[in-house]
């Protein structure tokens, strides 16, 4: 699935890369039970480090003020797969679809977000 094809089904040939991810099916409501690994911030900033980008205070104010919307996971080859719509910092009636692997260990391997600039695999918006 291309980027925008998540909401619209039709292809993005603009941004024609794309994660892997499991079947929207395979998802499962994130909560107390399910087990994943801990993804700390020296994780966080060791992702975003090739980026030139550190978490602001802003991207840490959107959670809090409840711009996440839900959580899902699924696990496939040894990796967790998350799913999270978020509200936009704009517009709370816009949301857009984060996908982010995770490793065993809680390495960030990729991330993509539906948004203009959260093309993968190192979407940082």
């Amino acid at each position: 699935m291309i980027r925008t094809a998540t909401l619209t089904g039709v292809q993005d040939d603009e941004n024609p890369y794309t994660i892997q991810t499991p079947p929207r099916t395979e998802y499962k409501d994130l909560n107390a039970s399910v087990k994943l690994p801990v993804v700390t911030m020296d994780a966080v900033d060791t992702y975003m480090a090739p980026l030139c980008v550190k978490l602001e205070d802003k991207a840490k104010n959107l959670y809090k003020e409840r711009f996440l919307i839900y959580v899902r996971s699924a696990a496939k080859n040894n990796k967790y797969h998350l799913l999270a719509p978020c509200a936009t910092n704009m517009k709370k009636s816009v949301s857009y679809c984060v996908d982010v692997i995770v490793d065993n260990e809680g390495v960030i391997d990729e991330c993509q977000c539906e948004c203009a600039v959260g093309t993968g695999p190192n979407a940082h918006c």
